[in-house]
């Protein structure tokens, strides 16, 4: 069975190294990162990816345009932000995350975006199985 590759976007690159090294703690690979929208934008399109985990605000723009190049490659997005997330309706994610948050905040996010993403019948290469630790 592979490991789960997630595709992360944060323009606070100490941030993205936290998130990469939680990320491995939970057994996913990460298989590229962004830190600008423009970067974000052109890796999206071509990033091999299971999951992705995109911070909604990058350096004061949003990053809607990322989320919908993956969502065109059916690729499921959990987006995290530091601000309220309560005003996202209309945005189409698999999940959210507040920052700052925990390793089990974040194991709890992916396992379920992962898993409606499998009910919802996106498609996802399989075997896409969350590792044993839930990622």
């Amino acid at each position: 069975m592979r490991r789960t590759k997630v595709f992360v976007v944060d323009d606070e690159v100490i941030i993205l190294m936290s998130l990469r090294s939680m990320l491995e703690e939970v057994g996913c690979d990460v298989s590229g990162t962004a830190t600008s929208l423009e970067e974000g934008v052109r890796l999206a399109g071509t990033v091999e990816a299971d999951l992705a985990i995109v911070d909604l605000s990058l350096a004061g723009r949003r990053a809607l345009p990322i989320i919908e190049v993956l969502a065109r490659r059916t690729i499921p997005v959990i987006a995290s932000s530091g601000y309220d997330l309560a005003g996202m309706d209309g945005v189409a994610v698999h999940g959210k995350l507040q920052k700052p948050y925990s390793l089990i905040q974040l194991e709890a996010a992916v396992k379920a975006a992962l898993d409606k993403t499998a009910l919802d019948g996106a498609a996802v290469p399989p075997p896409v199985v969350p590792p044993a630790g839930g990622c």
